[in-house]
């Protein structure tokens, strides 16, 4: 049950024996029970801005704060008749700070508006006030009196003229009730910003709840996990509007600072984004002296558009990876021959020694047509993979076809002997017919050792460099991003790795 009023001027003496701020304005004038104070019948604002200017004054919630050890039986925030507030909002989040104390919810009542389109007075009322029209209906309202009444100031600020503390039905006893008012799922402008940053990070929504300590209903935080799920989804809707407009404006923002980036769009018949390419001045930097061996690889579910996403890796003179450019495209021949021949233009066509790739076939027909001089190599580690998936129960732990498979790739360096060695192996365990096996081999001077001796390739064997950058992107950025998400996470991440050295 609600507790009873029971002030006395006295208790609201500070600590030095001075009246407090808080009830200063009022004290003469207090009164709970609906009526109204004479005491506030002042001059009041007629037109102007919407909130009072005043940096230097303590806040009401401050004041309540302050001395609320001196009203050991009163709730700590307590609305007082003379109370001034700088903003509407203000007096709305200072009432149901109370509210919440007292076991009840609010919202926004009655306004009066002058001809000037001035707001002069504002109620906001207990949840279940008034009545449901429709009788048959399910509802909460039960015509209850509680509220409180703001009037402008001259100052443009507000001050609350009247306070009605009586409730006509039971309040809430626990938190978890209590979080079942609408007024009570709000979450503050503070805690919105910091779960939009989580969420621009990639925290999932249950790790977020945890962290605000959102944890079940017996949980003293007035929030909900469902209010957090809604504000999760009107974040991602948010986004997600004019998303190719934000794109824009944050690449335009991008190459301001980066004299040297380069972008390039591929566009479809209707004007939307089909491909897009961009590398920093310092990709383009470090291309220029460590670009004779790439790694490409693509990845998925990285953004909204369901666009392969594909990282250009290199290394430097002490072997760590550095990114050359990321591009955002389709599988297809045409996709890829426009990512490479734009990636070549932007640096200055300075042409590959050695490409280093998965077994992707229109990735492998666009090199061939786009860097016809380059090596183009296989990742070893992906052959090795596919092996184990196609050649099933010979691959176990049983058979010896794994360590003899594994020392001819990683070993052998001879052409002759690799071949002799191979037919001998497909033999031994019954692969002759493999399809896969026979494909690889047909291939194999596209990943086999010996075929590459003389050829450069920075010690550098897989495109796991490229994995490896976009696994740390996943964990970086959402799934299915938008684009302009996207874009700034992956600028984020390639400054954290310039900043860090690695």
């Amino acid at each position: 049950m609600e507790l009873q009023p029971s002030f006395l001027i006295e208790s609201f003496q500070g600590n030095d024996g001075m009246s407090s701020p808080l009830i200063a304005a009022s004290a003469a004038n207090l009164i709970y029970r609906g009526q109204e104070s004479n005491g506030l019948k002042r001059k009041r604002a007629k037109h102007g801005p919407d909130s009072k200017s005043s940096p230097l004054e303590e806040s009401a919630i401050s004041q309540a704060m302050r001395t609320a050890s001196n009203r050991p039986l009163e709730p700590v925030f307590i609305p007082v008749v003379g109370m001034e507030f700088n903003l509407a909002k203000e007096a709305k989040d200072f009432y149901n700070i109370y509210s919440w104390e007292i076991g009840f919810g609010i919202r926004t009542g009655r306004s009066r508006v002058n001809n000037n389109k001035y707001t002069t007075r504002l109620d906001f009322v207990c949840s279940c006030e008034g009545l449901c029209p429709n009788t048959s209906a399910a509802s909460y309202r039960t015509g209850c009196k509680a509220m409180i009444r703001l009037h402008r100031t001259l100052d443009h600020g507000w001050v609350i003229s009247r306070f009605e503390r009586e409730h006509n039905h039971l309040c809430s006893a626990t938190y978890g009730q209590n979080k079942h008012w609408p007024s009570h799922s709000d979450i503050d402008p503070m805690t919105k910003d910091f779960v939009r940053k989580l969420r621009e990070n990639n925290i999932p929504i249950g790790r977020v709840c945890s962290i605000l300590g959102v944890h079940g209903s017996d949980s003293a935080i007035p929030i909900t996990k469902e209010s957090v799920r809604s504000l999760c989804a009107s974040i991602a809707q948010e986004n997600i509007k004019d998303d190719i407009g934000k794109t824009i404006d944050l690449l335009e923002q991008m190459k301001n600072k980066d004299l040297g980036m380069e972008i390039r769009f591929k566009l479809d018949d209707d004007g939307k984004i089909k491909s897009m390419l961009w590398c920093t001045g310092k990709n383009r930097a470090d291309f220029a002296k460590f670009g004779d061996v790439v790694t490409f690889d693509t990845t998925y579910r990285t953004n909204l558009y369901n666009l392969r996403f594909g990282l250009f890796i290199g290394v430097n003179n002490h072997f760590q990876s550095i990114v050359f450019g990321g591009v955002l495209t389709n599988e297809k021949v045409q996709d890829f021959e426009w990512a490479f021949s734009k990636f070549s233009e932007i640096m200055f066509g300075k042409q590959l020694q050695t490409i280093l790739t998965d077994q992707c076939q229109a990735m492998a027909a666009a090199i061939k047509s786009i860097f016809p001089a380059a090596n183009h190599r296989w990742c070893r580690w992906h052959v090795l993979r596919k092996t184990k998936q196609k050649v099933g129960l010979v691959y176990s732990k049983k058979s010896n076809f794994k360590k003899e498979f594994n020392k001819l790739v990683t070993e052998e360096t001879n052409q002759n002997r690799f071949e002799r060695k191979w037919r001998q192996l497909m033999r031994k365990y019954y692969l002759i017919e493999n399809q896969f096996m026979n494909r690889i081999f047909k291939h194999r001077a596209k990943w086999a050792k010996p075929y590459f001796m003389g050829i450069f390739f920075a010690g550098m064997t897989s495109t796991q460099r490229s994995e490896s950058a976009n696994h740390m992107l996943k964990q970086f950025i959402q799934r299915s991003a938008p684009m302009h998400m996207f874009v700034r996470k992956f600028n984020e991440l390639q400054m954290d790795r310039n900043e860090s050295g690695r």
